[in-house]
């Protein structure tokens, strides 16, 4: 890792422990983290971060990904065109940790790929030391071959909703 230069933000909330980990039991491991950070505790086998000067929303993704955007203004609706890499992407499986934000447009981009959310029960509290407060619900979606596994691995956390739709184009 890099040595950080910079001051944490709001836009540096990284995942919680329990999560990844839950992730890891049920799906398998990480392979990539495109929005990574110098605090993530992700533990993906390859990571983009701004700090490295790279954009992993232009960078190749692969595998397994977890994807935990900025959540800064602007930031989640260009996060959301991670759904136009999914559906250019065979074989990706994609899980996105977001705000349970219904009403804007970048949750819906989200609901339009998915296969499947599970809406937290409770707020979490990032791992982002001030900034980690948990003031707000949390949404994870995903996409990819295993979505009743994902429902099953997440089934006490919260709300599931499986998509049972063709797949189209977006």
């Amino acid at each position: 890792r890099c040595a950080v230069t910079r001051e944490r933000s709001t836009n540096d909330l990284c995942t919680p422990s329990p999560i990844i980990d839950r992730v890891v039991k049920w799906l398998g491991p990480i392979n990539l983290d495109p929005c990574s950070n110098e605090w993530s505790s992700v533990r993906a086998a390859a990571s983009y971060s701004i700090d490295r000067g790279e954009d992993g929303l232009n960078l190749p993704w692969f595998g397994r990904v977890w994807e935990n955007p900025p959540y800064g203004r602007g930031h989640l609706i260009r996060w959301a065109k991670c759904a136009e890499v999914w559906a250019a992407s065979p074989g990706v499986e994609i899980l996105s940790l977001v705000p349970s934000t219904t009403e804007t447009e970048s949750f819906a981009i989200r609901r339009s790929y998915a296969d499947a959310r599970v809406d937290l029960d409770t707020r979490i509290r990032f791992d982002g030391g001030e900034h980690g407060s948990g003031k707000f619900g949390s949404t994870i979606f995903y996409a990819g071959p295993s979505p009743y596994l994902f429902a099953h691995a997440f089934a006490d956390c919260g709300e599931i909703i499986i998509y049972n739709r063709p797949k189209r184009p977006l």
